[in-house]
């Protein structure tokens, strides 16, 4: 994949290795929390949010 970091966004469900990880090798980063442990704009409950956030952003 020949991406720039600015181009990817990550999506995991494990905070710190998938979220904050992503976070810090510089990629914007969404957490997929299916339990609804956690809250924030860079929560989701599932990926149909996921697809909301990107069609929202074109």
């Amino acid at each position: 994949m020949d991406a720039r970091p600015f181009e990817v966004l990550h999506i995991g469900d494990h905070y710190s290795y998938d979220y904050e990880s992503a976070l810090d090798a510089g990629l914007d980063a969404l957490f997929l929390d299916r339990r609804g442990e956690r809250q924030g704009p860079e929560v989701i409950g599932d990926l149909r949010e996921a697809v909301e956030l990107i069609d929202g952003c074109a």
